[in-house]
């Protein structure tokens, strides 16, 4: 996935206006051609959070029950003669949100931003070479559940509904291609975007990618190599795969090692939080396996393991929730950042081992325009789960309605199972 930025403010101003179903301008010899739309989506949120001994009667972390939320999102593209290609996308975003804390319901919380997901441009200088600079998502993989050989961009797919939005980073991409078998990315990561670490408390270094991939001829199988690292890390290395190998049937895997794991960890006497550079001579694995079957009508059925030999036992997981709710019953100074910690220790989920499965059905009777997609995520670390599930229902030409809801299983320290039970989201969304 890729997109970026159009300079100049009328551009800005056209793509906020909602300029939308498409547009094409040609003057004499420019050939400049526009084209754009407006998502609008409303949605509402009920949530449920765990009564637990991280948040008993939700009084440490203050979840909101109820949320009203609205976005617009304008997607503009400017071209010009198929070589220079300007991407906006903008999200403008309101909600209202009332949390239910101790048996009371507290005061309406209202906010509102505007951020940029997406601002580049790409000069296509050949058949074979394009250059991308800007504010742009950038992600592949076969697995769905994540992609390990991307150490970019720390995607987590069990919530993807139509209010998941992936924030673009500051890239300096060049693709590259030798006929239809192989293609590299080298891209650096050249600035920060504004977004929380995926490591708590640590600073932003700049970051540099190369991509490597093989695809077969009938497009039936790819295989790719990955390799980058951080400015004063170690290096990291890659791997990742798709082979048919029945019509309908495929395997896939995506790995990605590092020498030792910058990670925060419980401290074995559970007095805190400590970074840990586990042990560097030995390479840390994350990887995810699986195997996917289409059917002739659409429907996809996915199965996948994730291993993480750098994620934390069933006992770390323990300590870790002693740890939270010790900090969030004595409140100090440090507690606020106990807790930041918590949320972001540096790994894409806690623990070690996962099973992950997922259907998605198409074109449901009576008239082909329900989509349902189901997902399941276990933890095999402290068996905790959470179940996923989304419908999707096209009302109109430009009116789609969706409906998700989650619910979580486990012991009240599980990974996935300590802070919410449950949730159900109604979003409508009008394209312009």
């Amino acid at each position: 996935m890729t997109r970026s930025s159009p300079p100049g403010t009328a551009c800005v101003l056209t793509c906020i206006l909602g300029v939308s179903a498409t547009s094409s301008a040609r003057a004499d010899e420019d050939h400049w051609s526009v084209a754009g739309d407006l998502r609008w989506l409303s949605a509402l949120h009920w949530t449920r959070p765990a009564d637990t001994p991280l948040n008993p009667e939700n009084r440490f972390l203050s979840l909101p029950q109820a949320l009203i939320a609205q976005e617009l999102r304008p997607n503009l593209k400017l071209e010009f003669a198929s070589k220079l290609r300007l991407v906006a996308r903008p999200r403008l975003r309101a909600t209202m949100q009332k949390a239910y804390v101790a048996d009371a319901w507290k005061d309406e919380r209202f906010d509102a931003s505007a951020e940029w997901t997406e601002l580049y441009g790409t000069w296509r200088a050949s058949d074979a070479v394009s250059i991308t600079y800007g504010l742009q998502d950038f992600e592949w993989g076969p697995g769905e559940l994540m992609s390990p050989s991307n150490r970019l961009f720390h995607v987590t797919g069990l919530l993807r509904d139509p209010l998941f939005l992936v924030r673009g980073r500051h890239l300096v991409r060049v693709n590259a291609s030798v006929g239809r078998a192989w293609s590299a990315v080298v891209l650096a990561e050249v600035a920060d975007n504004g977004e929380p670490p995926f490591v708590a408390g640590e600073s932003f270094s700049p970051k540099g990618l190369v991509k490597l991939e093989w695809t077969r001829a009938d497009g039936t199988g790819y295989v790719g190599l990955t390799g980058g690292g951080t400015a004063g890390q170690r290096p990291w290395f890659g791997e990742y795969v798709s082979w048919e190998l029945l019509e309908g049937l495929s395997l896939h895997a995506d790995a990605s090692h590092a020498p030792g794991s910058r990670a925060w960890y419980p401290r074995a006497d559970s007095a805190g939080l400590e970074r840990r550079d586990l042990d560097a001579s030995s390479l840390r694995t994350l990887a995810i396996a699986g195997a996917r079957y289409s059917f002739e009508g659409g429907t996809e059925l996915r199965f996948e393991y994730v291993y993480d030999d750098a994620g934390w036992t069933r006992d770390e997981l323990r300590r870790g929730a002693t740890i939270v709710r010790a900090a969030m019953e004595t409140p100090t100074a440090s507690t606020r950042t106990v807790v930041a910690i918590s949320q972001a220790p540096g790994l894409e989920l806690l623990g070690r081992q996962f099973a992950y499965a997922s259907v998605r059905i198409p074109d449901l009777p009576p008239r082909k325009e329900i989509t349902l997609q189901l997902r399941y995520l276990h933890s095999l670390t402290d068996d905790s789960g959470a179940a996923f599930a989304w419908a999707s229902w096209n009302a109109s030409d430009a009116l789609v309605v969706y409906l998700s809801a989650l619910a979580t299983h486990g012991p009240d320290h599980g990974e996935l199972s300590r802070t919410v039970r449950s949730s159900i989201v109604l979003t409508a969304e009008h394209t312009w």
